[in-house]
């Protein structure tokens, strides 16, 4: 009797608790499903169907599987078939906007102690054009990518500079740099004083502040932190 020739596959998903693994191959053949979170769990035996048609598998987590089929017949095994990837579904709100938004409401613990006056993340790239003065915008860079991850995710660092304005003036009475360096401090102790990010991260790391005149009335300055967040594999929504 011939060895079964490789069965190839296609995946549809119904939500992400099922999946529909279509299968051609050689008639008569049992074909065995197996499946895996994707990015590196245990591969588990699923379900099976006899001849070409659907494999229907029910229970699976909110994340991206992969899938393959294996033949048998008479006691002869086919090569495993191409991998297929199921797609988890785009719901809710990506990670790193949870992040973002914890670390605008901890500075905004600032305006209420009047350290500050506002707080806002930039409608567009680059700087304000007429800062106000003790005016916050938390600036997010793009993230790296951490090559040391636990199977079955995917970690970032990400980092983001929190810059406030400071107006000077001939007739101020106090140094601006003494101004900038109690306001960065503040900033700096808001940023890392929950390094989970409420629950959505890692850990969160103080960088080095960075100062930038502005105008020759303006000066800038910017407390910075990195971010260690982690994602289901595949998945930028899903913690889990």
């Amino acid at each position: 009797m011939p060895t079964p020739t490789t069965p190839t596959i296609g995946v549809t998903m119904d939500g992400y608790a099922v999946a529909h693994v279509s299968v051609a191959g050689t008639e008569g053949a049992t074909n065995q499903l197996f499946y895996q979170v994707a990015g590196g769990g245990a591969w588990v035996a699923g379900n099976s169907r006899v001849g070409n048609g659907t494999i229907t598998q029910l229970g699976l987590e909110n994340k991206w599987h992969q899938f393959i089929v294996v033949a048998s017949l008479g006691g002869y095994f086919s090569l495993p078939s191409g991998p297929a990837l199921s797609i988890a579904p785009i719901t809710g709100t990506a990670i790193i906007e949870y992040i973002a938004g914890h670390l605008v409401n901890k500075l905004n613990e600032l305006v209420a102690t009047d350290s500050l006056v506002s707080v806002d993340r930039p409608r567009r790239y680059g700087m304000p054009k007429t800062p106000g003065h003790l005016a916050c915008y938390l600036f997010q860079a793009d993230p790296e990518v951490i090559p040391e991850t636990p199977a079955g995710f995917e970690s970032w660092r990400t980092t983001f500079a929190a810059a406030a304005f400071v107006r000077t003036g001939d007739t101020a009475t106090t140094p601006v740099d003494s101004v900038i360096n109690d306001l960065v401090a503040k900033m700096q102790v808001k940023l890392v004083a929950d390094p989970s990010c409420n629950g959505y991260a890692q850990d969160v790391t103080a960088l080095p502040p960075e100062s930038f005149p502005v105008h020759e009335t303006i000066e800038g300055a910017a407390a910075i932190v990195q971010v260690h967040w982690r994602h289901v594999y595949g998945n930028p929504f899903s913690l889990t």
